[in-house]
């Protein structure tokens, strides 16, 4: 009977896991199944690398099924199963530089967009942390920053005219902020070159979606452009 064994490119991560599963080529395998533990799993093809990404923290015990071809009609099931053998640590973001911030004390809501420890700009908001996938480099040149909560789309602006999308991953936000004052504020400073930014209400109203959420040269309450 063959012996089937696989690794995976990335284990361990914070936030989440993107990792690919490698497996050997074996020319007698009729099918491979994955079973990555979360609840998910890719099965029928004879592919020996699949891609995968973990969300929610956690130790995932990750199971492969390998069908091979055993003489001229039979066939014989494989399987392997390494426990924990994926680790997703929880994130916990902090605040190194906020740009601006809102709350509401009648409501018990508020948002912030800040650059976290590890100078990745997030957006947080009582249900949510939106976190870009990668570190951003030279704020400086930022003129234009727009994050759409419905899309999870977070675009940056350099010298006026580049426009960048970036990656954002969304993790459920498990300590939401306390506040008792209610009010915004834009906390801009002489490092920071950013002359306008946006951020989009979860409403899908065109108007409501611009009030309390346009930023441009200090003034966060207006709809003018």
């Amino acid at each position: 009977m063959a012996e089937f064994d696989f690794d995976a490119t990335q284990r361990v991560g914070t936030g989440y896991v993107s990792t690919t599963f490698i497996t050997e080529y074996d020319p007698t395998v009729i099918s491979r199944k994955w079973i990555f533990g979360d609840g998910s799993m890719y099965e029928g093809g004879t592919l020996e690398q699949i891609n995968h990404t973990y969300y929610i923290p956690g130790a995932y015990d990750v199971t492969l099924i390998v069908c091979t071809r055993v003489g001229v009609y039979g066939e014989e099931q494989h399987s392997v199963t390494k426990s924990k053998f994926i680790i997703v640590e929880a994130y916990t973001p902090i605040p190194e530089f906020i740009i601006a911030q809102s709350f509401d004390v009648a409501s018990g809501e508020y948002w912030r967009l800040y650059f976290d420890q590890d100078f990745y700009l997030v957006f947080e908001d009582n249900a949510n942390i939106f976190r870009t996938k990668y570190s951003v480099v030279s704020p400086g040149k930022w003129v234009y920053i727009d994050f759409d909560r419905r899309s999870g789309k977070m675009k940056i602006g350099y010298f006026s005219y580049y426009i960048k999308e970036f990656e954002v991953v969304r993790y459920e936000n498990l300590n939401p902020m306390t506040f008792t004052e209610t009010g915004t504020q834009i906390l801009l400073n002489s490092t920071m070159k950013i002359d306008e930014f946006r951020i989009w209400s979860v409403s899908k109203d065109t108007v409501s979606d611009y009030t309390n959420s346009r930023g441009r040269a200090g003034y966060l309450d207006t709809l003018e452009k």
